[in-house]
């Protein structure tokens, strides 16, 4: 299945390239044990563009992504990357969309190196094998390492890192096989201001540089306005737009109450 878009260009295909968003979301819901966490929501991101997720604790910002995903179970509603429906999560590798999960859901005991986690984003990457030698993968698998500032500890076990340090990791498995669709569940929370500020630069590097497109999760409301669009979520969504439009007052005050004033 395509999507309306895919549909409506489908007789040019540069012309598909150029305008279909790189994830359309048309009225997903998600209830668990018949308890509604998001209402039909809707909502598009073109590639090469950041867009964050913001909402207060509950509001269904988690459910919402991983019902993207189809981690969990959708409730209603179609979800679509690049023009063609996304239905299973097996088809990620397949689409090329790579996830980065909350922190605490990760065993960081698991007996594991820096260099082994990274080699995980590509195992299951179709579009990264089998013509790829050893050799390319390996100095792909560096080079996400260096990214991140990770090159002296590439062997060190991931238990022994830092928060700051295992998320670092987490971002260059994320980025070594060079993602049209990236999402991220909260990923500088619990984290430092510099390391914060060093991971949202490379984001945003390659979201240009490779025309990914980034879905995240956002949790500092201070810092929304450096995000292309923002989309605000109160088990629904209540706004999906530039961070001029969406941060409004009555957009705000519709997600969060009273309780936030920007």
């Amino acid at each position: 299945m395509r999507s309306p878009l895919s549909q409506q260009s489908q007789n040019s295909s540069e012309s598909i390239s150029q305008t279909l968003p790189a994830l359309e979301v048309h009225d997903l819901s998600v209830a668990y044990n018949r308890i509604i966490a998001l209402k039909p929501s809707s909502c598009s991101l073109p590639p090469a563009k950041m867009m964050a997720v913001a909402g207060p604790n509950g509001a269904g910002k988690s459910s919402f992504l991983k019902a993207i995903l189809n981690i969990v179970k959708r409730q209603s509603g179609q979800v679509f990357v690049n023009g063609h429906a996304f239905n299973k999560p097996q088809l990620a590798a397949t689409y090329n969309i790579s996830y980065v999960p909350q922190r605490s859901l990760v065993d960081w005991l698991f007996p594991i190196s820096v260099y082994g986690v990274v080699a995980m984003g590509l195992k299951k990457n179709k579009l990264f094998a089998p013509q790829n030698t050893k050799k390319i993968t390996h100095q792909r698998i560096l080079s996400a390492i260096e990214q991140v500032g990770m090159s002296q500890l590439a062997h060190r076990q991931i238990g022994e890192l830092s928060g700051g340090q295992q998320q670092r990791v987490f971002f260059a498995r994320a980025l070594v096989s060079q993602p049209k669709l990236l999402l991220l569940d909260e990923p500088f929370n619990g984290i430092d201001a510099p390391t914060t500020d060093l991971l949202f630069q490379i984001l945003s590097q390659h979201a240009k540089n490779n025309h990914t497109a980034v879905l995240c999760v956002h949790h500092n409301v201070n810092s929304l306005h450096k995000f292309d669009l923002v989309t605000l979520i109160n088990q629904q969504i209540i706004t999906s737009d530039t961070p001029q439009n969406a941060l409004s007052p009555t957009n705000i005050k519709k997600t969060f109450g009273d309780q936030l004033k920007l």
